[in-house]
């Protein structure tokens, strides 16, 4: 029985297996058991606890979807609305305002005052069905029979459909079974040579290597499987533009506020840098050269970045930009937000003693560390959440 106005049920809960990979993170987080995962619970459930009533109900709702990516953004509203109630802000949520929509916050505490609009990036949506597919066959390979090996796994292609289950689980046993974990020699990658095998069916095409479990450790009936994750399928990585759009697309949708306006972005992909921000708010980097002038090539940056450059500053309004990576609730007292702020803004923001700060000076970027830790800040501690996330089971 769910609590009441609560993001969890409320049962014992006996299962502490980690979770499977085309498990949801809500589900995920509402099964486990543990220790380590009531901490996490307990603090979700104390922070939204602290929403207003007439925002709480959606909220939840949203953080209890079985579709990662609006839990994660549920998620990154409320912790925002937790750092903000902390460091001493009243919050409106969702406050009226002239134009045509309201952003996420209106926050205010003494002299200052000023909107955030929380968004996301999770790269692309071209095929989240292909990535649900991919992560169906991930929990296909890890419930076959297989005490003396790990697996590498690399999928070449993604089949239209999902991996027939019982076929795979038959093959991969049976290749398993004639080999000999003494005998086998570790290597990685698509290459013919040595012990693999190259999986085909329906539009898949999936490259399989064998990694001997240690002899001491061998026989164990429930170890993961999948040891070692491929490339996969080659995808062109373009973090900064994505998050130019993001921000442009936010910050012009409100129409004249009477106040500055911050875009607070969590990023979800793994490879986003400072120089991916650098980029789109100021420029992107650039070769120039003159064709037949050996030595002519120098660095630019060109005319594209969300607050332009400095001769001709763009977007003031938007005083600042909050780049967060990966907030998820176990990961808290982890993550550090960094405010990048507009050099030029029509009214500045001061960043919370949590968050870094980075600002043009002098044609140099520099960041600057928060005054207090996240743990410290959110009252956890710096080792939060405390003991194993998933013991050792004799």
């Amino acid at each position: 029985m769910k609590t009441d106005g609560g993001v969890f049920e409320r049962f014992e809960r006996t299962d502490p297996a980690p979770a499977a990979h085309s498990e949801s993170s809500a589900r995920f987080l509402d099964r486990v058991a543990g220790a380590y995962w009531d901490q996490v619970r307990d603090l979700v459930e104390s922070w939204a606890a602290r929403l207003p009533h007439n925002a709480r109900r959606d909220l939840v709702a949203r953080l209890r979807s079985p579709h990662d990516r609006q839990s994660a953004a549920a998620f990154w509203e409320l912790y925002l609305h937790e750092t903000f109630l902390r460091a001493g802000f009243d919050i409106e949520i969702h406050p009226e305002v002239a134009g045509p929509r309201p952003p996420d916050f209106r926050v205010t505490r003494g002299d200052e005052r000023y909107y955030v609009e929380a968004t996301c990036i999770f790269g692309s949506d071209a095929d989240t069905g292909a990535t649900a597919r991919r992560q169906t066959l991930y929990d296909i390979v890890e419930s076959i029979h297989c005490p003396n090996f790990f697996l590498s796994i690399d999928v070449e292609e993604i089949g239209p459909t999902a991996p027939a289950t019982q076929r795979l689980r038959r093959d991969l046993e049976a290749w398993l079974a004639g080999l000999d974990p003494d005998n086998t020699e570790i290597r990685l990658g698509r290459e013919l040579d040595g012990d693999h095998l190259l999986w085909q069916s329906h539009g898949w095409r999936v490259w399989f290597r064998p990694l001997p479990v240690r002899a001491e450790a061998r026989g164990a009936p429930d170890h993961r499987v999948l040891g070692v994750f491929g490339s996969g399928e080659a995808q062109w990585l373009d973090d900064a533009s994505q998050l130019r759009r993001t921000i442009r697309a936010k910050g012009n949708a409100y129409g004249p506020l009477d106040a500055p306006l911050a875009v607070a972005v969590m990023i979800g992909t793994p490879f986003h840098d400072d120089q991916d921000t650098i980029s789109a708010l100021f420029g992107t980097w650039k070769i120039q050269y003159t064709i037949g002038e050996p030595g002519s090539a120098r660095s630019i940056r060109e005319r594209d970045g969300y607050w332009g450059s400095p001769d001709d500053w763009k977007h003031t309004h938007v005083s600042g930009v909050l780049i967060a990576h990966n907030v998820a609730p176990w990961r808290v007292a982890a993550e550090v937000p960094e405010m990048w702020l507009h050099p030029h803004a029509t009214a500045v923001i001061d960043p919370l003693r949590i968050w870094r700060r980075a600002s043009l000076r002098d044609g140099t970027i520099t960041h600057d560390e928060p005054s207090i830790s996240a743990g410290e800040f959110f009252g956890v501690g710096a080792t939060w959440p405390s003991g194993e996330a998933f013991p050792r089971r004799n």
